[in-house]
């Protein structure tokens, strides 16, 4: 899902924006006209969405770059925290292929999507599957252990 969101008030070419996907929160969503270092709040009660193992989430992200270094908390509906953290900027500019379809479910259009992909970095407080919060180590998006 694209998360309908405008940051990072630069002056960017007609119809371009900045787009990020979160893997771990299955979020991805459009740069637009916020500035950096600007806290973008994903949620209140009329915009979250589901994560596999976590169920409804919405998120606080503090953007720091263009390429995607942002600080994020990650809260379930009733505004727990379910994980907080850093991620450092993406390495690259990656690409997927999106498809678009018609009405009856036929791929009609193939348009390459570009996209930052921040990686986990540092310290990240997070809750397991049994509910207890844990404190987690990452580098370059890895679990160090």
């Amino acid at each position: 899902m694209f998360c309908p969101v405008s940051m990072l008030g630069q002056d960017l070419p007609e119809g371009f924006t900045y787009r990020y996907f979160l893997e771990d929160y299955n979020c991805r969503f459009n740069a637009g006209t916020h500035d950096l270092n600007d806290t973008i709040d994903f949620g209140g009660n009329d915009l979250t969405w589901p994560v596999e193992g976590i169920g409804e989430v919405r998120m606080k992200i503090y953007f720091k770059s263009l390429l995607g270094a942002c600080s994020v908390e990650v809260l379930d509906l009733n505004n727990n925290l379910i994980a907080k953290g850093e991620y450092m900027e993406s390495l690259a500019m990656l690409c997927k292929y999106d498809r678009w379809y018609d009405y009856i479910g036929h791929s009609w259009h193939i348009t390459p999507s570009r996209y930052y992909q921040p990686l986990k970095e540092g310290l990240w407080i997070e809750r397991n599957v049994e509910g207890i919060m844990e404190t987690k180590r990452y580098h370059l998006g890895f679990l160090l252990e």
